[in-house]
């Protein structure tokens, strides 16, 4: 199987960590932190790394409710092609039928798309969201994040 990078060495990368299979480690331009472990893995170095690592998926778990468009930034800056982006669905997560989830975003413990729910790119989805029958999630959106009274990220439709 590829190796997992993660781009973001945060809260949001950790619960991400957790979640995914064959992790390598994370990226993130804070050289503080470069060498240091996180959720059991290491943080590489900057994300100056990603063109070294030819081989591996990535998917971008950088951000916070102050700047919600940090994730959008980072995929221009990276310029990746899609087929780089790893998609991480928890295994609890239930996917009903004609439901889609784009490339590079995350659904975390005990998520339930019911049927047609179409879930953009570069979605992070927090734990216990359940998205029903014909919902669409744009790209690069935030579903379920209610903390210090700051609500989920802006959703626009998909395209």
């Amino acid at each position: 199987m590829t190796d997992l990078v993660i781009i973001g060495a945060g809260g949001f990368a950790r619960e991400t960590a957790s979640a995914a299979r064959n992790v390598l480690g994370f990226l993130d331009d804070n050289p503080a932190i470069h060498g240091e472990k996180r959720a059991g893995y290491p943080v590489l170095g900057g994300l100056d790394l990603v063109a070294e690592l030819p081989d591996a998926m990535f998917v971008i778990c950088a951000g916070s409710p102050r700047d919600y468009g940090v994730r959008e930034r980072l995929v221009a800056r990276l310029g990746l092609p899609v087929e780089r982006y790893a998609t991480v669905i928890h295994p609890s997560v239930h996917i009903g039928h004609g439901c889609t989830v784009g490339p590079g975003s995350v659904l975390l413990p005990g998520v339930s798309l019911t049927v047609d729910v179409t879930v953009g790119a570069h979605v992070a989805v927090m734990p216990q969201v359940v998205l029903t029958h014909d919902d669409v999630i744009g790209d690069y959106a935030i579903r379920g994040m209610v903390r210090n009274g700051l609500s989920d990220g802006p959703s626009r439709s998909p395209g």
